[in-house]
């Protein structure tokens, strides 16, 4: 790396010390910030998704299906409330309420609930039928607690 300095021809002054890379010192730090960028993208593009999902992806089948979300109080056996996302009420004559979800009701993922409904309610618009397991936070320990509901293709609003 060489040092040089040049007359600023605009100012008529000396700048400071340029840095100067050769071909070989970019090309690394080219692939250093490009690996830096691609693990700052796996850490946050899973929490920026399901975030998104949750507030706009979802949002817009609502009224469609009949229902609304958000956090749902949930108390596992011996331990304290903590809320967690869900489905916050269903409207009796809703698509949601045919198939059978509840106000209180959890969507059972390995990965993420939010996103695994959105898939649901993506499938099931598309004119296709799709399942997702529930648990409602209420009756969750109980007998046929978890349960899977079947989403319909929404048909002509009654």
């Amino acid at each position: 790396m060489a040092v040089r300095q040049r007359p600023d021809a605009r100012r008529g002054y000396k700048t400071g010390p340029r840095l100067s890379l050769g071909p070989s010192h970019f090309v690394v730090l080219v692939v250093a910030l490009t690996l830096v960028l691609t693990v700052v993208a796996i850490v946050v593009y899973p929490t920026a998704y399901s975030e998104y999902v949750q507030d706009v992806g979802i949002k817009r089948f609502e009224r469609q299906y009949g229902f609304k979300s958000g956090l749902v109080v949930w108390r596992a056996p011996g331990q304290t409330e903590e809320s967690v996302w869900g489905i916050v009420s269903v409207t009796s004559d809703g698509a949601f309420a045919r198939a059978g979800v509840r106000a209180g009701d959890i969507p059972v993922s390995q990965h993420d609930r939010a996103v695994d409904l959105y898939y649901a309610l993506e499938e099931a618009s598309s004119g296709r039928a799709s399942s997702l397991e529930m648990i409602n936070s209420v009756d969750a320990f109980g007998a046929g607690a978890r349960r899977t509901i079947t989403l319909l293709p929404p048909g002509p609003s009654r």
